[in-house]
């Protein structure tokens, strides 16, 4: 096996869907990101964590590299068109050997003379993209879903004090103001404010009556996630109530039951963004997951809640498992989560897979919507050029020039 000095002199090489093989001599990246699918479990009469580690997932690869010489410009071009093919690319990597990829966003950069220089990220797929279980991804997401606010309701085992009771209700009346602001459709307003009514009243008598308390109060968190709105308004709403209920942290202190009542809404938010990610908009002007980069976001967003999450409950957790003074989070409750979670993100990637792709290019030469919509688009239609549009941000000054330099984006 040759060593390093010998592999860095080779070509990176990547023969796209449609088969062209395109050779590049000039690369600089050579780094791999590696993840591994995994459950996590605290068990109370345990010291330690159990992690449960499953497959590992499909690797990232930054990218960076270039085409240089008088045809440059020509090669990049090419090589931009069957980008387009939506079959996955092989990617001969000097460092990393045959890998089935796709590459979601890319960026193309020939400001520089005589060089065009590429930028992104290429994500390692399985060819065989049919779901391995019978029931889809959406249904058994929402059936968890139920399980977990089932479960929810027996987290509670310590009765809370008035403090804990006043501090419940005014976080779930913050969160119901926050969410008046994107629910639009009449019932929806009726169903939400009945809902918001019913857990206030419930958490009134939370200390006779804990159980019903803490099922309208999952039930009124819950309900942003199938609002008609678009995910990323749903996503964003619900990060800011999980924003929002962060805020207590530092008000908590000791008390098992306050930790219970913080794990309980933060399992129906996070769970709810699951909900929310799995039901987009298909319809309208604004449509849901219109391109790869519009599911990454959303990957990242759940992805980094999520992780947040676990941490401030492994904050809060106890030093003695065996002792019922401490707290730890519920085993099934967690394991039903991290069910709903994975799942999401798995179902969130293979739509980003299948769906457009980010290319930015910088302008070499003045020019227009019109030839820019007609040159990336195919056609300058009316809907064609109102996408290109708003793709990147334009407005009326921009209608009859739109000047070299200026990086510009569209979707494949």
């Amino acid at each position: 096996m040759s060593d390093w000095t010998e592999q860095i002199k080779n070509s990176l090489i990547i023969t796209t869907g449609d088969g062209i093989r395109y050779e590049f001599k000039l690369w600089i990246e050579a780094s791999q990101e590696i993840e591994w699918n995994y459950s996590e479990f605290d068990y109370i009469n345990i010291s330690g964590t159990n992690f449960d580690k499953r497959n590992v997932r499909g690797r990232k690869f930054p990218l960076r590299f270039f085409y240089q010489g008088l045809n440059h410009t020509e090669q990049s071009e090419r090589f931009r068109l069957s980008l387009n093919d939506q079959r996955f690319c092989i990617m001969d990597h000097p460092y990393y050997g045959l890998v089935n990829i796709q590459i979601l966003s890319l960026k193309i950069n020939n400001t520089e003379l005589n060089v065009s220089e590429f930028t992104g990220t290429a994500f390692e797929t399985i060819t065989n993209t049919s779901q391995p279980n019978e029931v889809p991804a959406f249904e058994y997401i929402e059936l968890k879903k139920i399980q977990l606010d089932s479960l929810s309701e027996s987290e509670l085992n310590v009765t809370p004090n008035i403090t804990e009771v006043n501090t419940l209700k005014m976080t779930v009346s913050q969160n119901y103001s926050a969410g008046t602001k994107i629910v639009t459709v009449p019932d929806e307003v009726t169903d939400y404010f009945n809902a918001f009514s019913d857990a206030s009243n419930a958490i009134d008598v939370m200390i006779a009556s804990p159980l019903l308390a803490i099922r309208t109060t999952v039930a009124v968190l819950t309900l942003p996630a199938k609002f008609t709105a678009t995910v990323k308004a749903r996503i964003g709403l619900l990060l800011s109530q999980f924003n929002y209920l962060r805020r207590i942290l530092p008000s908590i202190g000791p008390r098992v039951s306050a930790k219970q009542l913080y794990e309980i809404q933060g399992l129906s938010l996070i769970s709810s963004m699951a909900i929310a990610a799995i039901n987009p908009n298909r319809t309208g002007n604004e449509r849901d997951y219109t391109n790869a980069n519009s599911v990454i976001e959303i990957i990242e967003i759940i992805k980094g809640t999520y992780t947040q999450f676990l941490a401030d409950l492994d904050s809060l957790q106890g030093l003695n498992g065996g002792n019922p003074s401490y707290y730890f989070p519920g085993q099934e409750a967690m394991i039903v989560f991290d069910e709903i979670i994975s799942t999401t993100l798995a179902n969130l990637i293979d739509i980003a897979l299948n769906g457009k792709r980010e290319i930015s290019v910088v302008l070499t030469e003045d020019s227009n919507i019109i030839l820019l919509t007609d040159k990336y688009y195919g056609i300058a239609s009316a809907e064609n050029t109102l996408t290109f549009v708003n793709n990147n941000g334009l407005t009326w000054r921009d209608t009859l020039i739109i000047k070299k330099g200026r990086e510009i984006f569209y979707y494949i």
